[in-house]
């Protein structure tokens, strides 16, 4: 762990140079509230970074969607997918939701290919949170 900590510490400080100031102080911000957190949105938030930090590559296809902090399938966050799964237009995308549990999504959008789901506040989370093209929540 201690390892870890130390990688990504030092892929924030290596971007001083190359990031605009606000975006630079948001990373060091977090990686600071981070190092010191042990609850479970640690994990997501250390993976958050150190995708940041190893420069993942934005994926502009991915839309990360959540709903009240992962508790529901429904309003804004659920039409905005429906309406782009039923659009041949936007049949490239990849619907990606955060959920607390996979119980919550409907059994009709687990025949797409192109959903899958990942669990709030896991490394996963904080990796498709950087790494999404677009995120919709409300």
């Amino acid at each position: 762990m201690a390892g870890g900590m130390q990688r990504i510490a030092k892929g924030v400080v290596a971007f001083r140079s190359i990031l605009p100031a606000p975006v630079y102080n948001s990373l060091r911000t977090t990686y600071r509230k981070f190092r010191k957190w042990r609850d479970p949105s640690a994990v997501a938030a250390r993976a958050y970074v150190a995708a940041v930090a190893d420069n993942d590559v934005l994926r502009p296809n991915d839309v990360l969607y959540e709903s009240f902090h992962g508790k529901s399938f429904n309003c804004s966050p659920a039409a905005i997918c429906l309406a782009l799964l039923d659009d041949p237009a936007y049949a490239h995308l990849t619907h990606i939701w955060a959920v607390n549990d996979s119980g919550v999504l409907p059994k009709s959008l687990t025949k797409h290919r192109n959903v899958r789901w990942v669990k709030r506040l896991t490394s996963e989370y904080g990796h498709a949170l950087a790494t999404a093209g677009t995120l919709v929540n409300n």
